[in-house]
């Protein structure tokens, strides 16, 4: 019975979710100084550059259809939305209730995340969390999957260079799943793996000048009228130029280890009470407990601060992806989840206490936020701010245009 009420009011809160998230993203996306949108448009009409894959891709489709690019990249970021609610719904199914699980749900760098801080909303990097999430419910054998995440990882790591970040994800998925050790399959795993790297490499000496980005934004201009933004200004940087930006003091220190504890602590937990199916998966990987495991992780994700001011968005990302990944692994019965544990656990925490664990539950998951910038101080009660703000953004509509007009 738990269970039931649990799935429908959880269903519930994807919806109305999923339909802020439409909100504001046809709302920002119709306005020139868009992050988010600045970045889809990039395209190869000055010549090749990292990101610029999706980009040229609609823009030789929005031109041949004469409808306005922005337009259809906002269809494009709603149903990779949309995707990613539905299919994360239908790895959560195979979940039982328990109070840990809603911490792990309602943690304030999960899902709500980009619509409180929307700098964060319609990113690229959502492709990544995407891919992860395929790679559980696509029905083909390991080889297939191999081989579809090569093709798809390539199309992602021309679109945004983020994944590069996640492949250590991806490989203890590829070989977990594979029951007993085999050498052909360890050679393909490795090679596409390291082509992948190759490829990153490549993208990163790739030399773009400041004429070729001048040439893209007035194909743009030209074009769809759009004036490129900041992320299309950024791609002619070097990476010593994002080094440069990132600058921590203390306060930065203890503010995002506070996130970390705080944000990621119920999915560690979570995970200490998981142990490997022995019968599904049985190789060198399943000697590392799991909780240990998404923890070196979440920190191989979070090696891009070093290069990054959006610790908010990244926090975000990391998180989002080991929350697929560990659900992922239930989904295909590759964990076991030991539910007895985790309610003497929580019986531990909460003892037995309904005010108790209302009182945690509402502090940890509804009363702050991470900002999107390092440098900036948490935000607060997300949910309340991002339904205030909602009359702010609907003027933006009268913008929004269907039919590219010059």
């Amino acid at each position: 019975m738990e269970n039931l009420i649990f799935y429908r009011y959880y269903k519930i809160y994807l919806i109305i979710t999923f339909i802020l998230t439409t909100f504001y993203l046809l709302s920002l996306n119709s306005v020139h100084s868009y992050n988010a949108m600045s970045e889809w448009v990039i395209n190869y009409q000055g010549g090749f550059v990292r990101r610029g894959f999706i980009g040229e891709i609609f823009y030789i489709i929005s031109k041949y259809i004469n409808v306005n690019l922005k337009f259809s990249f906002s269809i494009v970021q709603i149903v990779l939305y949309g995707l990613l609610f539905f299919y994360f719904y239908k790895l959560l199914l195979k979940l039982k209730y328990s109070k840990l699980v809603l911490f792990v749900l309602f943690s304030p760098v999960f899902l709500f995340f980009p619509l409180a801080e929307l700098e964060a909303i319609g990113r690229k990097e959502i492709l990544v969390n995407l891919l992860m999430i395929s790679l559980f419910l696509l029905k083909i054998d390991e080889y297939k999957k191999l081989f579809f995440f090569f093709v798809a990882s390539l199309i992602v790591l021309l679109t945004h260079e983020i994944i590069v970040f996640y492949f250590l994800n991806f490989l203890f998925f590829f070989i977990l799943i594979k029951k007993k050790n085999n050498s052909k399959y360890n050679l393909i795993c490795a090679g596409y793996f390291i082509l992948l790297f190759l490829a990153t490499i490549l993208l990163s000496i790739n030399e773009y000048t400041q004429t070729d980005k001048e040439e893209m934004c007035n194909a743009l201009l030209n074009d769809f009228n759009i004036v490129c933004g900041f992320q299309a200004h950024y791609v002619v940087n070097n990476v010593s130029t994002y080094v440069n930006e990132v600058s921590w003091n203390l306060e930065h220190y203890l503010r995002n280890l506070f996130i970390y504890i705080i944000g990621f602590g119920p999915l560690l937990i979570f995970s200490y009470f998981t142990k490997y199916n022995e019968e599904k998966c049985k190789n060198i990987v399943t000697k590392i407990p799991l909780f240990l495991v998404l923890f070196i992780l979440s920190i191989f994700n979070l090696i891009i601060f070093l290069i990054s001011v959006d610790t908010g968005r990244y926090f975000h990302l990391s998180y989002s992806n080991l929350v697929i990944l560990i659900f992922g692994l239930n989904y295909l019965n590759l964990i076991v989840i030991d539910y007895e544990k985790i309610n003497n656990f929580e019986i531990i925490i909460f003892k037995d206490s309904k005010i108790l664990f209302i009182f945690f539950f509402t502090v940890i998951c509804f009363t702050w936020t991470p900002k999107a910038v390092f440098k900036e101080d948490l935000g607060s009660i997300p949910h309340y701010r991002t339904l205030q703000k909602i009359p702010n953004f609907t003027d933006n509509f009268n913008n929004l245009k269907l039919i590219n007009k010059k």
